[in-house]
């Protein structure tokens, strides 16, 4: 079965746009340590590959890799800054592989290939960009309202609230 690239690209995307979930520097760490072992399987298989096939083949394993590394690092921080960060590096990975991919190609085929990557790259970028600002501003206003709650507490019970809501909006 081949998959084409659109058909993988929404597939990436629907796994990576699923809520980000915070994780501790060790699920942090055994992430990056399953990407780059998946990225040596992946590697190893690129080398009985001739050719432009086995430059795709490189090009795609570097871009998971990436990409897996993007989604571990956003899941981390969790932060809508680091979130919109994973989506860039993702957009530009999948951008190297679809460059990768039209290298084959050449004339106004080629650029016309290139133009649809750049483009897709491009929009996926400001596309992170806007949901971060949106991210943001909610989580701004998520704080507001859990901050006026704590504001009708008295005592140790609104320091603890206050301190609970600071560290749940990383504020």
């Amino acid at each position: 079965m081949k998959i084409t690239p659109y058909a993988l690209s929404a597939a990436v995307a629907a796994v990576f746009s699923l809520p980000a979930f915070a994780t501790d520097s060790a699920e942090h760490s055994a992430a990056r340590q399953r990407a780059d072992a998946e990225y040596t399987v992946e590697k190893d298989h690129c080398k009985t590959l001739r050719g432009h096939d086995k430059d795709v083949c490189d090009t795609q394993a570097k871009a998971h890799r990436d990409k897996a590394y993007a989604e571990a690092d956003a899941r981390y921080k969790n932060t809508p800054s680091a979130t919109a960060s994973a989506r860039k590096d993702k957009a530009d990975a999948d951008y190297n592989v679809a460059a990768a991919k039209c290298d084959a190609m050449s004339g106004k085929a080629k650029d016309a290939c290139v133009a649809e990557a750049k483009a897709d790259r491009d929009r996926e970028r400001a596309e992170a960009n806007a949901k971060r600002d949106v991210a943001a501003a909610d989580r701004d206003a998520d704080y507001k309202v859990a901050k006026a709650r704590c504001d009708t507490m008295n005592g140790r019970a609104k320091d603890d609230c206050l301190s609970q809501a600071q560290a749940r909006y990383n504020k």
